[in-house]
């Protein structure tokens, strides 16, 4: 059972209205459908509304079915397909459709009287949710026709890009009415290729040297632990050699003075 409720307003240059819908023929509870008339001209005026809230997994077929018992359906478009949308999001994003009537009529038997419609039927359910997702992932996968095409196009811009720098090349060293031959500055082929090799070689050489660099200052550290330890063995030998002098001084049995 679906239960929805909504606060509807006045909006400026559109008649909005409520219908009432159940979503099965026997569901107790009624779903309030927010609606209004399509002034513009992008549907035909005066017999095309707009629902802003429909239920996603309700079809285009059930709807016309559903509002055929108020007046005959012309046609029912969706504005945006949200049942894309299904997976893999959490949360079902309602649809608006579009419903066009064939007569005028429809608009006022829907906003004079309390009209009450069923989204589904027996012949026209909900859409299965796993038949969607299925359809979606169909959609997703390239077939190898398709991957032949976007290939082949690719070659064909190439070669069409390619046809029309030698044209230019060409046409670049035809003399002119004049008899005058332009010339442009241009790079051949083998030139561009030893310079990319230059580049790449310049590259692989950049990278080797701060790798050296990064293995220098990592060994540093221990450099300069070791200079400090040596410089530490030399002061402690001199504080002994001082002491040990004094002593042999202390220990001297001959004073001349």
């Amino acid at each position: 059972m679906f239960l929805f409720a909504f606060h509807v307003t006045s909006v400026e240059n559109m008649d909005t209205f409520i219908v009432e819908a159940k979503l099965k023929p026997d569901s107790t509870s009624t779903r309030h459908l927010v609606c209004h008339e399509i002034i513009d001209e992008s549907y035909p005026v005066g017999r095309s509304i707009r629902i802003l809230n429909m239920f996603p997994l309700v079809n285009d077929k059930a709807l016309k079915q559903a509002f055929d018992s108020v007046s005959s359906v012309e046609s029912v478009v969706f504005d945006d397909d949200t049942k894309e949308q299904l997976f893999p999001q959490k949360e079902i994003k309602y649809r608006t459709v579009v419903v066009v009537f064939k007569n005028a009529t429809a608009l006022i038997e829907l906003t004079d009287k309390k009209v009450q419609v069923v989204l589904t039927s027996k012949e026209h359910p909900l859409e299965n949710t796993l038949d969607i997702w299925r359809e979606n992932y169909n959609k997703s996968i390239i077939s190898c026709g398709d991957i032949i095409r976007r290939i082949n196009a690719v070659v064909d811009k190439y070669d069409e890009e390619a046809a029309k720098r030698k044209k230019e090349v060409k046409e670049s060293t035809e003399a002119d009415e004049e008899g005058w031959i332009t010339v442009r500055r241009g790079k051949p082929e083998s030139m561009k290729r030893e310079h990319a090799i230059l580049e790449k070689n310049k590259a692989k050489a950049a990278k080797k040297k701060r790798l050296e660099a990064d293995v220098a200052e990592m060994y540093q550290y221990r450099i300069r632990e070791s200079k400090l330890g040596q410089l530490r063995q030399l002061r402690e030998k001199f504080e002994a050699d001082k002491l040990k002098i004094a002593q042999i001084k202390a220990g001297r049995k001959f004073r001349p003075f």
